[in-house]
C-alpha cells in the first residue's frame, strides 16, 4: 500500500472532543465519497495504523479527516499543528452508495457520522435528486458534528434530518428526538423500501444492533452496508 506525507493546512475544533484535520487536496488521488485513509504513526506502534473516514467531498479543494479523542492514535493527532506531517495510505474502502436505488439512508452513531458528511455534500453537487435521509445519534447536542452544515445541505437538496440525543435533556426542537434510535421507526418511515438502500456507521455495537433490528425490521440484508469502528 502506497504512503504518503501529507502536510496539515488547517486544524478545525467542533466540540471538546471532536476536531479535523485538513490537508491539501492535490497529493490525493480522486477518491469515492464514503472511503478512508489509514494513518501510520511509528512513535506510538509498531507499524499497525488505524483508519479514519474522509468527512469532505471529493470534490472539495482539501481533504478533511474529523477525529475524536479516545485513544493513542487520536490523542496524539489531537496534539499536532498546522505544518506538521502525518504518514497516511491513499484512499480507499467500499463504504458507499451504490446509487442504484432513488433513495438512501444513513444512520450514523457519534462520529461514525464522517464518511455521511462526505456522501451527503457529495450528492449535493453531483446528484441532487437523490432522496436523503440522516438519523444522527448522539450524546449530546454539543456531539452532533457538522449539524449547521446539514442544516445548511437540507435547503439546497432532499435531505431528511432526524437527531437522537440520548444523554441530555434538550428543549422541543425541530428534528429532535430525546432518546435513543429506534430501527424499526426508521424502518416505518421509510415509504419505499424496495428503493432505498441504507448505510449503518458507528461504534461495533451501535452498528450490530441497527442492522439487526433493520433486518428484523424486513429490510432485506443485500440493502443494508455497513461499517464500524472501535
Amino acid at each position: 500500500m502506497e504512503i504518503i506525507k501529507a502536510k496539515i493546512t488547517k486544524i478545525e475544533i467542533h466540540s471538546e472532543n471532536i476536531f479535523s484535520l485538513y490537508f491539501k487536496r492535490e497529493i490525493f488521488p480522486d477518491f469515492i465519497a464514503g472511503q478512508y485513509v489509514t494513518i501510520y504513526i511509528p512513535e506510538i506502534s509498531n507499524g499497525e495504523g488505524k483508519a479514519y473516514s474522509i468527512s469532505s467531498s471529493p470534490l472539495s479543494d482539501h481533504i478533511q479527516i474529523t477525529i475524536k479523542k479516545m485513544g493513542l492514535f487520536s490523542n496524539y493527532l489531537s496534539k499536532l499543528s498546522v505544518g506538521d506531517s502525518v504518514n497516511m495510505s491513499l484512499p480507499y474502502g467500499f463504504f458507499y452508495p451504490t446509487y442504484e436505488y432513488d433513495n438512501v439512508t444513513l444512520i450514523a452513531g457519534g462520529i461514525g457520522i464522517t464518511p455521511f458528511k462526505s456522501i451527503i455534500e457529495s450528492c449535493a453537487e453531483i446528484n441532487k435528486e437523490k432522496n436523503i435521509s440522516l438519523w444522527y445519534s448522539a450524546k449530546t447536542k454539543q456531539e452532533l458534528t457538522f449539524l449547521d452544515d446539514f442544516r445548511k445541505l437540507s435547503k439546497k437538496i432532499k435531505l431528511d434530518l432526524n437527531f437522537f440525543i440520548t444523554q441530555e435533556k434538550i428543549r422541543k426542537e425541530k428534528n429532535f428526538t430525546n432518546s435513543r434510535m429506534s430501527a424499526n421507526k426508521i424502518a416505518k418511515a421509510t415509504k419505499e423500501i424496495a428503493k432505498t438502500e441504507f448505510l449503518i456507521c458507528g461504534s461495533i455495537q451501535f452498528v450490530r444492533e441497527i442492522w439487526k433490528e433493520l433486518k428484523n425490521s424486513g429490510i432485506p440484508e443485500n440493502q443494508i452496508y455497513t461499517e464500524s469502528f472501535f
